[in-house]
């Protein structure tokens, strides 16, 4: 039997970060989170499944950056992409239509953002794509209290599950300072 790993996306923002630095490089600010990830997530005593830190991405510094030497490969996170493209990137898998026009309406028009989401889920219900219309329920569903779709507002990280991306921020902060960082559990 071969290894497999579960991704976890965590939404986090600097101002919740204790000793949180002011860098400009965006492999000063990976290190310097690097622990405060650790922290966040729970891990198991034995080791079992292993715990990876995967990588980073900085709304203030618009660039990602991943750590060497993971087994696991990211989901949402490339080397020197932008904060917009692993946004979008996650909405590609819950399946939505055009991710460049819901990152527009994220700021400019939340509730016309709202309204195209359930559109979507009305085209699939007619069309009986039953999962499609369930995985854009789940984009929408915390929208309100993230400020971001698809992210789930429970802030509780679990080691098993499915890949999901969770905010741990201690509140919906104004845009400026977001953080993905993601994680994976990998299992023998």
């Amino acid at each position: 039997m071969g290894r497999y790993y579960v991704n976890k996306g965590l939404l986090l923002d600097e101002r919740d970060i204790p000793d949180r630095r002011h860098t400009t490089k965006i492999t000063d600010l990976a290190a310097s989170l690097r622990d405060h990830i650790s922290f966040e997530c729970p891990q198991s005593e034995d080791g079992f499944p292993q715990f990876e830190v995967l990588g980073i991405t900085s709304e203030r510094l618009d660039r990602s950056w991943l750590f060497p030497g993971a087994y696991a490969r990211p989901v949402w996170i490339e080397n020197a992409q932008t904060f917009p493209d692993s946004l979008c990137r996650l909405f590609k898998l819950y399946g939505l239509d055009d991710p460049n026009e819901i990152l527009r309406l994220i700021s400019a028009a939340p509730d016309d953002l709202e309204r195209l989401l359930q559109r979507e889920i009305c085209q699939h219900v007619m069309a009986k794509t039953y999962d499609e219309a369930t995985r854009c329920l789940s984009a929408v569903a915390d929208f309100r209290e993230v400020g971001l779709p698809c992210i789930d507002a429970c802030g509780d990280v679990e080691m098993s599950g499915e890949t999901e991306m969770i905010d741990m921020r201690s509140a919906n902060h104004p845009a400026g300072t977001r953080i993905i960082a993601e994680v994976a559990y990998v299992y023998d």
